[in-house]
């Protein structure tokens, strides 16, 4: 009985670092050239609310997962400086780093 307990036990935390292994690498992947946050995220840095950021990101600049989530934490964080419609864009941002996490997680 105690060796099937164990047993169990060690599966069950091989089974988590691996999933957290996987989702650790998946969120400081890249996020595409081509995707539509970049240019969000630059709509965002300029209207200068954006903290530590005050150039747009360079065309063609490829940015990781935790990268893009920071500049979104930054604005999150000043939210009452953003009109109605640049909220709606950094709560879509946020909505889409969730789902990128939330695909990771299941890998």
């Amino acid at each position: 009985m105690r060796k099937k307990l164990l047993a169990a036990a060690l599966s069950s935390a091989i089974m988590l670092a691996t999933a957290q292994a996987t989702a650790s690498s998946n969120f400081f992947a890249d996020v595409p050239a081509d995707d539509w946050s970049y240019s969000a995220v630059n709509e965002l840095i300029a209207t200068g609310h954006v903290a530590d950021y005050t150039e747009p990101i360079p065309q063609g600049r490829i940015m990781s997962r935790f990268e893009m989530a920071m500049i979104v934490d930054a604005a999150q964080r000043n939210l009452s400086a953003f009109t109605p419609d640049e909220q709606a864009v950094i709560a879509r941002l946020e909505l889409a780093k969730l789902v990128i996490d939330g695909k990771a997680l299941r890998c």
